[in-house]
């Protein structure tokens, strides 16, 4: 058998007193197709999206703890890109740097207490020099140090433009994540246009199809491999950076 309370309203004795509805340990039904209509500024229905929370090279890395109430993340980890390196005259020696790795996770479980560390991979230089190397991003990563547990987070850097006749640069590594994504390497090819910057999930490798002795250009959005020089500076890769998304 089933009671029906119909009533216009439902409020407390005194214009300051608070209303409740069962008591702790209650379960509160509302059958399907039923309306929820709030006319006033609703608290307490904590749910959704918190807030993002972005490191990048700017911002530096540092510590984090979540806000109050929040009890889940996803977490985005992205490397930092590889410089290109430098070559006056063999095609053979012309190599981009490499892309950043990427890593994503979703965390079931957290609270305001746990404390956790990032860092944010830099970016590597462009040479500077005939037949020089470029300089490797650095790695990314989200570590666990107090409370809740899990494996570190790491993306990482790409490989400088090699300078090694034919040696293409790799992409950094991925691991810890629910997706695991290895940055772009770079392929050498025969041909001064034929050479490429290494792409990362979230950024796009310099562009190394350029007439010779022009300034080549750095990599664009985040862990992305620089272009290489042609009798230049080589183009720098970009930074790293780490996307903290946390929900209620």
């Amino acid at each position: 058998m089933v009671s029906t309370v119909k009533v216009d309203v439902v409020a407390p004795r005194v214009a300051t007193g608070t209303t409740t509805l069962g008591v702790s340990g209650d379960k509160l039904l509302i059958p399907s197709g039923v309306t929820l209509t709030n006319s006033g500024t609703a608290s307490g229905f904590d749910s959704g999206l918190n807030r993002q929370v972005v490191y990048t090279a700017s911002t530096t890395s540092g510590g984090y703890s979540p806000q109050s109430g929040v009890t889940k993340l996803i977490v985005i980890v992205q490397g930092g890109g590889g410089g290109g390196n430098r070559h006056d005259s063999d095609n053979a020696y012309r190599h981009g740097g490499g892309g950043g790795g990427y890593v994503m996770k979703y965390i079931a479980s957290v609270s305001s207490t746990d404390t956790m560390t990032v860092t944010v991979g830099t970016a590597g230089a462009g040479a500077t020099s005939n037949n020089a190397g470029g300089g490797a991003g650095t790695v990314s990563s989200f570590a666990s140090v107090t409370g809740t547990s899990f494996t570190t987070l790491s993306a990482g850097g790409g490989a400088g433009g090699s300078a090694t006749a034919n040696v293409g640069s790799a992409g950094g590594t991925a691991t810890g994540g629910d997706i695991d994504i290895v940055g772009c390497s770079t392929t050498p090819t025969s041909g001064e246009n034929g050479h490429v910057s290494g792409n990362s999930l979230l950024g796009q490798g310099g562009d190394s199809i350029q007439s010779a002795y022009t300034s080549y250009p750095n990599a664009t959005g985040y862990g992305a491999g620089g272009a290489y020089g042609h009798a230049t500076t080589a183009g720098n890769g970009s930074a790293g950076v780490v996307i903290i998304q946390e929900y209620k």
